[in-house]
């Protein structure tokens, strides 16, 4: 399904570990529109609950003159509670829905990015990784 994403996506770690970059480890990455009081204002004066839909005019959730309009709806926040696939997965507290930008830049919907397949061929070397840079603890 990703080709040939996960094996660059684990080259390219190993590679930035490899270089000296301190890496957090694996940790939950939710979408930015589900963080309360994050937000990005654009130059313009727009108001985006993330960083990468500004410039969007039709994302905007409100601007500096107005303030903030209830975004829910429109971002689908927490949209991933509505999903059975989502609540029951093994990810849910790394993924949380994936990401909605990506979501949107694929069909034009602010619906779940599910990450599953993408874990399931990544994780486990991540986690190797890690172990190797010392980044989890191994109880022995």
């Amino acid at each position: 399904m990703f080709g040939w994403l996960p094996e660059a996506a684990i080259f390219l770690r190993q590679q930035l570990m490899d270089y000296g970059w301190d890496s957090d480890g694996i940790t939950p990455t939710p979408c930015m529109v589900d963080r309360n009081n994050t937000f990005t204002i654009h130059y313009d004066g727009n108001i985006y609950q993330c960083p990468a839909l500004v410039g969007q005019d039709e994302l905007a959730c409100g601007d500096i003159h107005q303030g903030i309009q209830n975004y829910s709806k429109q971002y689908q926040v927490k949209n991933w509670e509505n999903h059975k696939a989502c609540r029951n997965c093994l990810y849910l507290l790394l993924c949380f829905g994936g990401c909605r930008f990506m979501k949107y830049r694929k069909d034009l919907t602010m619906d779940i990015d599910c990450k599953k397949n993408f874990l399931d061929e990544t994780l486990e070397s991540f986690v190797l990784q890690d172990i190797k840079e010392s980044k989890v603890l191994v109880r022995e």
